[in-house]
């Protein structure tokens, strides 16, 4: 008997097989996926639990926005899905959302300390915290693919190793860091585009108070009474190859592109112009930045 194979399922398998292919070595293979419906929170729970526990990648419904209504539990009220305490990846091979539409207020992940989490193609949105309304990380995350948008508190508040690949930190909001509040650690933003945010006092893109370095990307629409694009308190950020262009500071002489409140901040082949009301501050301290 010939077995009959469908040409969509082969499209889907090679799809899955690019999609998972980002994900650390060894681990696609060893643990088989899991599968979570459209909109099925319980199990998306339960996948997250496994997958902490050593169970396989965590696969969304292409297309498919998961809301969360309330807290993860009593205990976990700070948080939407299950704390990342293991090595999780989820992923969606056409795109999913993470999404929060409640009156209780929490972020919609949560990365502790020895937990590592890997996101391909997915968004989050609209968390609310008072550190990382999108993601809380303080243990390794990487963004393939993916967006995080229209969260309040930072879409990102990072104090461990993040990377952040092809994809977007937008329209978030924060009283300092917008889009990506970096404390400590270190965070690699690699041809991504981070642009919308806003902060009430600094850093509408990024604050950076650590090691930071912007490759190949965008900071462009951002907001802030200093550093629309960049408050640099403290630590080393790095441009190369990118661009810091139509950010808006508030402030008198604010910084529209970059503040450097302190630490150092350097741009390589990098181009820092039309910020308002100028480009960076104080005069002089960015080497190439003019104005």
């Amino acid at each position: 008997m010939k077995a009959t194979i469908r040409r969509g399922g082969i499209a889907a398998a090679a799809g899955l097989g690019l999609c998972l292919a980002l994900l650390p070595a060894g681990q696609t293979q060893a643990r088989d996926r899991v599968y979570v419906p459209c909109g099925n929170i319980a199990a998306l729970k339960a996948a997250i639990t496994s997958a902490n526990a050593g169970g396989g990648p965590v696969l969304l419904a292409s297309g498919c926005t998961y809301t969360l209504t309330a807290p993860d539990t009593p205990a976990n009220a700070d948080d939407g899905l299950p704390e990342i305490t293991g090595n999780v990846q989820i992923a969606s091979l056409g795109g999913a959302t993470l999404q929060r539409s409640s009156t209780d207020t929490f972020r919609i992940l949560s990365v502790v300390p020895g937990g590592s989490l890997t996101l391909n193609r997915i968004t989050v949105r609209g968390g609310e915290a008072a550190q990382g309304g999108g993601i809380h990380n303080a243990g390794r995350l990487a963004l393939h693919r993916s967006t995080v948008r229209d969260n309040t508190g930072s879409g990102i508040h990072n104090s461990g190793v993040l990377g952040i690949y092809n994809s977007a930190l937008r329209d978030n909001s924060a009283s300092s860091g917008g889009g990506l509040a970096n404390v400590a650690g270190s965070a690699t933003v690699n041809s991504s585009r981070i642009h919308g945010n806003f902060a009430t006092s600094g850093g509408g893109g990024i604050v950076n108070a650590a090691t930071l370095r912007v490759r190949g990307s965008s900071l462009y629409a951002n907001r802030a009474e200093q550093g629309g694009g960049l408050f640099n308190r403290a630590g080393t950020a790095v441009f190369f190859r990118s661009t810091v262009r139509g950010n808006t500071a508030t402030a008198p002489a604010g910084g529209g592109g970059v503040y450097e409140a302190g630490g150092t901040v350097a741009a390589l082949g990098s181009a820092i112009t039309g910020n308002a009301p100028n480009n960076c501050t104080p005069l002089g301290g960015v080497p190439g930045c003019v104005g």
